[in-house]
């Protein structure tokens, strides 16, 4: 899994926008910044954060697991399923490492924003455990 070779997956963005944005002009702009970024890899060629929530509804990924005597809400940003799709990396990776972590760290207590580094890529979750039956994790970013 190491040497899996991960491709930027614009063009499953780019689907995404044809069929989410409905005014020509804004879908055109919106699929010029997304292939702009991906070959200059700076910031300012990129979608905004409403743009990524047009394309990606908050409650698209995301679920409930149980880990041990916890529930564990996991939930992601509208920007880290656009970041997911365009740097093509694995949710179900993520949850698995998300899930991992709070299994090897059954007392979390805490609320911290935690980057794991995982051979997927790595990835940036706000973690809360501070409820006693609960851990809310929210995906913020991922990166491969």
């Amino acid at each position: 899994m190491a040497n899996e070779i991960i491709k930027a997956r614009v063009e499953d963005v780019v689907k995404r926008i044809e069929k989410k944005i409905n005014n020509p002009s804004k879908r055109q702009e919106m699929i010029e910044k997304v292939e702009t970024y991906d070959k200059t890899k700076d910031p300012r060629d990129d979608i905004d954060l409403h743009e990524s929530a047009l394309l990606y509804p908050q409650d698209e990924l995301g679920d409930e697991y149980q880990v041990g005597k916890r529930e564990v809400d996991i939930d992601w940003t509208s920007h880290a399923q656009y970041r997911s799709d365009l740097r093509d990396v694995n949710p179900d990776k993520v949850t698995d490492a998300i899930l991992d972590l709070v299994e090897a760290h059954p007392s979390m207590k805490n609320h911290d924003k935690i980057k794991l580094v995982k051979p997927f890529g790595k990835v940036v979750v706000d973690v809360d455990g501070r409820l006693p039956g609960d851990v809310e994790a929210d995906v913020i970013t991922v990166m491969n």
